[in-house]
């Protein structure tokens, strides 16, 4: 273990086999946890995402981790004794998350890059674009036809209070 360089000194961080251990030894409901957290945050950037994905998040936070483990002043130092593994990696991606908002805030939609720019090939060579997987804004035909009939009935009650009122 080694000393970390922030506020408090004393405090001990782990190290870069201490960080590898701990990601090799997170369970499935840890891994999905931290997924569906990736993703939450990710949603609510909106365009501030810049067509990043969980997986870049939950990477980021990863990454940073393992740069902190090394030693020097850069990337995220992981108190061991004091915050779970998970707990570290939550507020690091909240942390990343807040940062790339106030980032894309400052720079203005004028810099944000057209779909064409940011798009990535698949598994077998295809251009993917972002916007391809884009959810489909138009109504669940299911929703609209509920929504229909459920209309219809209170228009006709509405007619019989009416009637019953005269």
């Amino acid at each position: 273990m080694k000393k970390s360089a922030g506020r408090d000194a004393q405090e001990m961080c782990a190290t870069t086999a201490e960080v590898m251990a701990a990601i090799e030894s997170l369970s499935a409901e840890e891994f999905r946890r931290l997924k569906k957290a990736a993703h939450y945050r990710i949603r609510g950037l909106g365009r501030a995402a810049q067509h990043r994905e969980y997986e870049d998040l939950l990477g980021e936070a990863l990454a940073s981790t393992l740069k902190g483990a090394d030693g020097g002043a850069e990337g995220r130092k992981w108190p061991k004794h004091r915050v779970r593994f998970v707990k570290h990696l939550l507020e690091a991606m909240r942390s990343i998350a807040n940062h790339w908002k106030e980032s894309w805030e400052r720079r203005g939609v004028e810099f944000e890059q057209p779909d064409w720019l940011t798009a990535k090939e698949d598994e077998e060579g295809n251009a993917q674009r972002p916007t391809e997987h884009a959810p489909d804004r138009r109504a669940d035909p299911h929703r609209s036809r509920s929504a229909m009939e459920l209309l219809e009935e209170l228009s006709t009650q509405s007619r019989n209070v009416r009637v019953f009122a005269r």
